[in-house]
């Protein structure tokens, strides 16, 4: 996982709703594959670059279902997948500053830094 700290990886959430009980026993064990699977989507593939996306879309280009990725952002990220949504977005349009297109190859070893050191300075923590 790139971003450590927004997510809450404890699967020991307090869940009130009963719906949300039954849903942590059937999902519990994917938790981090689609945690990583939202980082590869959001950070590789750059799908928030796309103006228009909303939580439908985004569930039909990672595959993950949407119940479960309202699980996910409601008990396992600090934010909301709106927020998040912003959050990467943010990051990204300071990625495309910083290297522009045509430079990236240049520094394609040094992506992932780049990426984890505008994250802390965009919201603080890693």
């Amino acid at each position: 996982m790139l971003l450590n700290k927004a997510w809450i990886l404890d699967t020991s959430v307090s869940i009130t709703n009963i719906q949300n009980v039954t849903r942590t026993k059937k999902i519990s064990y994917k938790i981090s594959f689609y945690i990583s699977a939202i980082e590869i989507g959001t950070i590789q593939k750059k799908l928030f670059r796309e103006e228009i996306i909303t939580l439908v879309e985004f569930t039909k280009q990672t595959t993950i279902p949407k119940s479960d990725l309202i699980y996910i952002f409601k008990y396992h990220s600090y934010q909301s997948f709106g927020d998040f949504k912003k959050m990467i977005k943010t990051i990204d349009d300071i990625q495309l500053l910083l290297y522009p297109p045509q430079c990236v190859g240049r520094f394609q070893q040094d992506k992932r830094g780049v990426f984890h050191l505008l994250f802390h300075l965009q919201f603080g923590a890693f």
